[in-house]
């Protein structure tokens, strides 16, 4: 998608908080799950969806 296709919507600093919050939260889960899985398949891919959070956590300035 190009990124002039893109909506950025206007959030409160209290809702980016809030959703800094919640994929943080996301990203602490995922290291319990890339812990605890014997499947490299698993693993693999829950390291993508780590680096994904990561990524997102860049973007809205908090670094985990």
């Amino acid at each position: 998608m190009p990124e002039s296709d893109v909506h950025s919507p206007q959030l409160t600093g209290e809702e980016i908080e809030l959703i800094i919050e919640l994929v943080d939260r996301e990203g602490k889960q995922l290291l319990i799950e890339t812990r605890h899985t014997d499947s490299r398949q698993l693993r693999s891919e829950l390291n993508k969806r780590l680096s994904l959070v990561q990524n997102i956590l860049d973007h809205l300035g908090r670094h985990s």
